[in-house]
């Protein structure tokens, strides 16, 4: 299963950006799943890219948004 060795990977990730106190403490299990969540509900719905957009450029958009609302919150 490739989801369980991204988790994974995702999840060390995180944990070493906290360890190093590069993003707050969030319990890993739901920070990853968050970000998880955002990406697999999104390419879901927009599994064909629009037209002259390539797939790698809105995965990038999409990270930049994710990261955003992660970083700064969605309040004014």
């Amino acid at each position: 299963n490739y989801i369980n060795a991204f988790v994974g990977r995702l999840t060390r990730a995180l944990k070493d950006a906290q360890e190093q106190h590069e993003i707050r403490s969030i319990p890993l299990d739901h920070l990853a799943f968050i970000l998880i969540g955002s990406i697999v509900l999104y390419f879901s719905i927009n599994f064909e890219p629009l037209k002259n957009v390539k797939s790698e450029e809105l995965a990038n958009r999409h990270a930049k948004w994710v990261l955003e609302v992660i970083l700064n919150g969605i309040t004014a």
